[in-house]
């Protein structure tokens, strides 16, 4: 997500949230936090790690597309992103768990990955050696 696209949504946020949430006061002024500041905005390479639940739960569901928009934000393996996406993503052919693919083509989670490519690599390593043994010279 570009800067600018970035600084559009947290404007929107700001509108949300100013305009629905009970302890929203001022500008990005907040009575729930301890610090007073309202924890849902972020940066346009990374998102806060430290957003506000009561926003999360109750505030940012009003708005259904805002609330996507937001979660496409998210890092992968964002809690809320992956409970969002777990229906849509296949599972690993070797553990089974849900994992968001980066090609068509990938059927290994990310932990997965390098263990099967040890193991056929060794795989492939041990058949040449037998087919270069068996051929006469």
């Amino acid at each position: 997500m570009n800067q600018r696209k970035s600084q559009s949504l947290q404007h929107r946020i700001e509108q949300h949230a100013s305009k629905n949430c009970a302890f929203h006061e001022g500008k990005n002024g907040c009575k729930l936090t301890n610090h007073g500041k309202c924890m849902y905005s972020f940066r346009a390479d990374q998102p806060t790690g430290n957003m506000c639940g009561y926003f999360m739960k109750y505030v940012a569901p009003g708005d259904p597309d805002l609330y996507a928009e937001y979660v496409q934000c998210l890092p992968v393996g964002h809690p809320l992103k992956l409970a969002e996406k777990t229906d849509d993503m296949p599972n690993c052919t070797e553990c089974g768990r849900p994992f968001a693919r980066k090609s068509n083509s990938q059927k290994y989670c990310t932990t997965c990955k390098y263990e099967v490519r040890r193991k056929q690599k060794a795989e492939n390593e041990r058949k040449r050696r037998t087919n270069t043994m068996d051929t006469p010279k």
